[in-house]
């Protein structure tokens, strides 16, 4: 299993949110691989630039060292435009980067973990965690 890192459980690890600190550590002593999504890189990144706090930034480069981040391929991108267009037919709508995610997640096999479970339930086929329970 590998798990794939949404940008806020990413944001409440580095905000010290116990269950998901406790959560990450645990599963880092594991080795059991995770990866961050490109397109939570850059969100992450972009809340950098919005609110700039050099310790969660020097904290989240060393996340990213054990944690790669992952591109987005061809064929995560055609899973992402068949899912919008099964996803639009049945009149339910995702932001595009939840899109991107999940089809990465699709793909490759990842378990998404995050908070806004709901963003993500209307896919099928993805396995889904939130470890801020």
């Amino acid at each position: 299993m590998t798990y794939a890192l949404d940008t806020n459980t990413i944001i409440d690890y580095l905000n010290g949110r116990k269950t998901v600190a406790t959560k990450f550590l645990s599963v880092a002593k594991s080795n059991t691989p995770m990866v961050i999504p490109i397109v939570v890189d850059y969100e992450v990144m972009r809340g950098f630039y919005h609110t700039p706090c050099s310790d969660r930034e020097t904290v989240y480069s060393r996340i990213k060292m054990f944690c790669p981040v992952v591109d987005v391929t061809a064929d995560m991108w055609d899973c992402a435009v068949s899912t919008w267009a099964k996803l639009k037919k049945s009149r339910i709508t995702i932001g595009d980067a939840d899109l991107i995610i999940a089809s990465q997640c699709i793909v490759s096999g990842y378990t998404i973990v995050t908070r806004n479970v709901k963003h993500f339930n209307p896919i099928n086929g993805l396995p889904i965690e939130n470890w801020a329970v």
